[in-house]
Formats: structure tokens, C-alpha cells, sequence
């Protein structure tokens, strides 16, 4: 049982786009993160899966991501690859998504979203994408929420960062705004290379 993941009960009911019609025969788009109400009849269920990853408190900027947690969603990216339309994960067949991008900070959240080529998700497949979002967040012993992204972007973010990268990132920026050295003409005594400057001529003001 799970200690530190909460799941929506409801995950695979909110993801994607829902078109269903109330007991009263009218007929609605739901978008994702949005529920059918009691008694409607889902007459189409698509999109691909989308999934915000929540902690406690609402992260804005990568360095408010701890790297246990953005280094686990890595690993669940990389597993996630691998999930076949009957539920399960084979690391060594041709599944139906195409790449996985995340995780990336985006409302709040961290997101996570599959682009299954057209073919879009069913019920076996949130649950075995979930099961994979627990094996690796559970070790983490992080309090987090996985739901469904309700708020889909539509620009490419940035992927998350860890912090040692996002130092080498400082680092490289760093050594491009340092001061270029002086350069000395070629053929200057070599005492003039050493200090950086051409020596004075015999005889020159000083």
C-alpha cells in the first residue's frame, strides 16, 4: 500500500477528452481533469495520458524540485516508454508510445505526458503507468499526489534540471562572461608574454 503517493481514485476517468450525453439527452465536451456526472453515458474517450505529479507545496522553478524527486520521474519516463495496450511493460518489445516528455515543471506541478501515437489509453494502461509511478516515487519517501493534468500547455517547457546540472549550466555561463586576456603580437621578448604586455623599446618614454 502506498505511504507517500497519493493517486486519484479517478485517474483514468480524467484524462483526456470525454464527449458524453446527461440522463437528460444533452450532449457534453468534457476536457481533461473534468468528470462525467452521475448517469452520463461516455459515448467517446480520447487524447493521450497527461499526468501532474504535486508535492506539498507548489514548485515554480526547478531548484524547488529535490533531485530524489525529478531524478525518479527520469526513471518513470524511461519506463513508461515500455507500456503495452494490455497493461504490462516490456522493456524489450515495440510499444505503442512514441516518447515520453517530462518531468517539467509546469503549474505547480511537474508534468508528465505520452504521446501514444493516436492511439490513446485505456484502462490497463493508467494502471500500469501508475504502478510505475509508484515504484519509483515510493522509495523516495517524498508526500506527492499524481493526477491527471487538467491544464495542458501549449509550448514546449523546458525539461527539469537537476541541480548539479544546473551548476555546470552556471559554471559554462560563468567562463563566457569572463574578461578575454590581453593578447600580445606575436614575436614580443618573452618577458612581454609573460606579463601579458609588450616590453618598452630601448630608448622609449616610459
Amino acid at each position: 500500500m502506498a505511504r507517500y503517493l497519493k493517486v486519484d481514485k479517478n485517474l483514468h476517468a480524467r484524462q483526456g477528452l470525454k464527449f458524453v450525453l446527461t440522463p437528460e439527452g444533452q450532449a457534453l465536451e468534457l476536457l481533461p481533469g473534468e468528470l462525467p456526472g452521475p448517469g452520463a453515458d461516455v459515448v467517446s474517450h480520447v487524447g493521450e495520458p497527461r499526468f501532474h505529479v504535486r508535492m506539498t507545496d507548489p514548485v515554480r522553478t526547478d531548484a524547488e524540485v529535490p533531485d530524489a524527486v525529478g531524478l525518479a520521474l527520469r526513471r518513470v519516463a524511461d519506463r513508461l516508454q515500455h507500456v503495452t495496450p494490455d497493461g504490462s511493460e516490456d522493456a524489450n518489445g515495440d510499444g505503442i508510445v512514441e516518447w515520453v516528455y517530462g518531468p517539467a515543471v509546469h503549474d505547480g506541478a511537474l508534468l508528465m505526458a505520452l504521446d501514444t501515437d493516436g492511439f490513446g489509453f485505456n484502462p490497463a494502461m493508467i494502471e500500469a503507468m501508475t504502478r510505475i509511478f509508484a515504484d519509483e516515487l515510493e522509495p523516495i519517501a517524498v508526500s506527492l499526489e499524481l493526477s491527471a493534468a487538467s491544464n495542458i500547455p501549449t509550448e514546449i517547457l523546458p525539461a527539469w534540471r537537476s541541480s548539479a546540472e544546473r551548476e555546470r549550466n552556471a559554471e559554462t555561463r560563468r567562463r563566457r562572461k569572463a574578461p578575454t586576456p590581453p593578447q600580445v603580437p606575436r614575436g614580443a621578448p618573452r618577458e612581454a608574454r609573460r606579463q601579458g604586455r609588450p616590453r618598452a623599446a630601448s630608448g622609449q618614454a616610459r
